[in-house]
């Protein structure tokens, strides 16, 4: 599984961050577990904070947009 960061984007009012993660793997879409304990090492963050929004891809492609808090 590859993580690239795309945007992210400081949210002052609400206090946390909004981030667009760019994702390539290689067999079938991974889950929002499995994905939270990679984003929690890439990032440093506190996996109780760290919340997935929306995972969304094309059918059939290998490649998919994260959105996280």
């Amino acid at each position: 599984m590859n993580i690239k960061i795309i945007n992210e984007k400081e949210e002052k009012l609400l206090d946390r961050k909004s981030i667009l993660i760019g994702l390539d793997f290689e067999d079938k879409t991974p889950s929002r577990e499995s994905l939270k304990k990679e984003l929690v090492e890439k990032l440093k963050a506190d996996p109780e904070l760290l919340k997935i929004k929306k995972i969304s891809q094309e059918f059939g492609d290998r490649k998919a947009k994260v959105h996280a808090y």
